[in-house]
């Protein structure tokens, strides 16, 4: 999530498959690029009733791996 482009339409789905999963006890698994208090209150309040894991990594995942194809990384 929040990398996606936002429409009405799209953050209305959004919140009807969070919710649905939620009210289900569903597991979801989420990923974000957003921090905190980005993603709406509503869907925010879901996620937070479970697991979160954070993962800060200073570096660009597409960026190291793109210098390991041109031989300047390992």
């Amino acid at each position: 999530l929040g990398v996606e482009k936002t429409t009405e339409w799209s953050s209305d789905k959004l919140d009807s498959i969070i919710d649905y999963r939620y009210e289900s006890r569903l597991a979801t698994v989420v990923t974000i690029n957003l921090a905190p208090g980005q993603l709406g209150a509503r869907i925010e309040s879901r996620l937070k009733g479970g697991v979160i894991v954070t993962i800060d990594s200073p570096r660009d995942y597409r960026e190291i791996q793109a210098k390991r194809r041109r031989g300047i990384a390992k």
